[in-house]
């Protein structure tokens, strides 16, 4: 900063203030694995700033390039911010559960939500209803799985859980 005239530049110095959190992104050979958190290792934020990213760039080249990979990032989650507010995703089934968790989930939990709502209708069948102390309990056979549960539902607190019994 010293020797390129650089010290009273106030983004320069800012950007270099926060060297800790761009140096080792901006070193690629280096295996990241070691100095990132588990819920920062994703292929695909990997892939993300790989479209971004130079080898033998600059660290000017980077930065400008790392605030190109944030401002697509923050346009594409305005996006699908606004679709999430503005439009329902198609019903696969007829079931309330379905529509009501097109209005909460996000289009992406919907998409696996809704996935296992339709998978189930073919390989989920309820063999029996039974009632204990106020705790409704219901039989569920998995096809797929070749597993039974006891899938219990208490109204009072409205809460589930299951246990897997054998058949």
């Amino acid at each position: 900063m010293d020797a390129h005239g650089l010290v009273n530049n106030e983004w320069f110095t800012e950007a270099f203030d926060k060297r800790r959190q761009w140096v080792m992104a901006h070193c690629r050979d280096l295996n990241m694995g070691g100095v990132m958190r588990t819920t920062q290792r994703s292929e695909s934020s990997n892939s993300f700033f790989k479209k971004f990213e130079q080898k033998s760039g600059t660290l000017v080249e980077f930065w400008m390039r790392f605030e190109s990979a944030m401002d697509h990032q923050r346009h594409t989650q305005k996006r699908l911010d606004h679709e999430n507010r503005h439009s329902t995703p198609a019903p696969g089934t007829h079931l309330p559960m379905e529509e009501y968790a097109a209005n909460v989930y996000t289009r992406e939990v919907f998409k696996e939500f809704q996935l296992e709502v339709i998978c189930s209708i073919d390989t989920c069948k309820t063999g029996g209803y039974a009632e204990v102390d106020g705790v409704e309990v219901t039989a569920v056979k998995d096809s797929i799985r070749q597993k039974s549960f006891n899938v219990e539902y208490n109204p009072g607190t409205q809460t589930t859980q299951s246990a897997l019994y054998d058949v």
